[in-house]
This record gives structure tokens, C-alpha cells and sequence, in this order.
């Protein structure tokens, strides 16, 4: 039944692509290493001196984020922080990205299409959210 697969009609925020994952690691750079051995990439960003590392995957336009779990914080590595997902069709105040929790709390980045996932969008930052 996968190609018989149809979109949501009135869907609020209609997928168009995954934009990016962040990902709760004991040692961003670690995850790094891995991850360009496997998939291959480039570092796009290194912020939060050495607490999150980001990568684009291969010649794609999607990325990856290792974020270092806060000391005090009961999340576990390996876990995923949240996903970006692309809906160029959303609409915002905000022109930018809107956060929402799933049912079973798993946080769900809006990105819309004038918006890459990062922080500091228009402003030469190179820091993801």
C-alpha cells in the first residue's frame, strides 16, 4: 500500500521535505566523525563551544544537528530532539518556523519556505535554533 499513499486534504501544515533532525549525543563531534564516515558531509556549524555540531548530509540540502545533553537533564543520548520538517504552504506571523509537541511530546519544527532551520536566518549566522 506504500504508492497508493494520498496527502491529507486540508492538512494544516503540508509536508514538502525533511529540512533537519536534532539529535541528543554524549559527544557532538563523536557523532560527527560517525555520521561523515557513513553518509559523507560537511560541517555547516559548530556553536555552544563544542555543545552542538551541525552537518549537511552529503550534496543534499538536508542537515543533521548533535546536540550535547545538558548536564542536570534526564534525556537520553541517541534520543531525537525534534525534526524540521519543510511546509512551504504554512503561514505564520512570524515568517519563520512554529514548534509543536505530538501526542506523545515529540517536538515538531515547522519550517517554512523562507526559513532554513537556523537562528539567525538573513543575519550570516551559522547557529541552528
Amino acid at each position: 500500500m506504500v504508492g497508493d499513499a494520498q496527502p491529507s486534504s486540508g492538512a494544516a501544515a503540508p509536508v514538502r521535505t525533511i529540512n533537519h533532525l536534532q539529535i541528543r549525543v554524549k559527544d557532538p563531534l563523536k557523532s560527527y566523525e560517525f555520521y561523515t564516515k557513513l553518509l559523507g558531509g560537511h560541517t555547516i556549524d559548530i556553536g555552544g563551544n563544542g555543545s552542538a555540531l551541525a552537518m549537511m548530509l552529503g550534496n543534499s540540502e538536508q542537515w543533521v544537528s548533535f546536540g550535547k545533553i545538558r548536564e542536570g537533564s534526564d534525556a537520553q543520548p541517541g534520543t531525537l530532539d525534534h525534526a524540521g520538517i519543510g511546509s512551504p504552504d504554512l503561514k505564520n506571523n512570524y515568517n519563520r518556523s512554529i514548534y509543536v509537541a505530538d501526542p506523545d511530546g515529540v517536538d515538531l519544527q515547522l519550517v517554512t519556505s523562507t526559513d532554513d532551520g537556523w537562528l539567525n536566518v538573513g543575519a550570516g549566522g551559522n547557529s541552528p535554533h
